[in-house]
């Protein structure tokens, strides 16, 4: 995975963020390999099948007509699933600064999830909720916000496909 800052987030916020991420993906098995996309980096090892979180300052550049709930938004299609994750900062700014590594790590978490599981993935509960409402919030904050089992299931199926597709020994055989 790799996150492309576009938004300037704090270091410290960012890095709270892909801890928080990291964390949420290792509770249902998942390891999450960051690759360093900053210009003048090493690019010739990119893996083919990289998934991207692209944190933005806002969703104009998309040229989307967004709700101002949304917070994120994937690429693909039913058919194809996509590999670039949207996360529209300035949505954060309505969170206290206090928990917004955190906030945007759970965020940064839903999205990604999107990109690994079959479209339209929301849930009722849990981390995949399309919309969620100030007791997702505070269990997020409590580190309890969640992927469903079945989630959890279809994304470590889906991990270890992109795992295998990316590995070289793998694709020799």
């Amino acid at each position: 995975v790799a996150v492309l800052d576009d938004a300037a987030v704090p270091r410290e916020w960012l890095q709270q963020a892909k801890n928080e991420l990291d964390r949420i993906y290792r509770e249902i098995d998942v390891d999450i390999v960051w690759w360093d996309l900053t210009p003048g980096g090493d690019h010739a090892t990119v893996p083919r099948h990289l998934l991207t979180i692209a944190i933005r300052r806002n969703a104009a550049s998309l040229r989307k007509r967004l709700s101002e709930d949304t917070i994120g938004i994937t690429s693909g299609t039913a058919a194809e699933r996509g590999r670039v994750a949207y996360v529209f900062y300035d949505r954060m700014e309505r969170f206290t600064p206090l928990h917004r590594g955190k906030y945007l790590g759970h965020f940064m978490a839903h999205e990604l999830g999107h990109l690994l599981l079959p479209q339209y993935a929301h849930s009722a509960r849990g981390l995949m909720r399309a919309q969620w409402n100030r007791e997702d919030l505070e269990r997020a904050q409590h580190g309890q916000l969640r992927f469903t089992p079945e989630q959890a299931s279809l994304i470590r199926s889906r991990a270890s496909q992109l795992a295998a597709a990316t590995d070289p020994d793998t694709q020799k055989r």
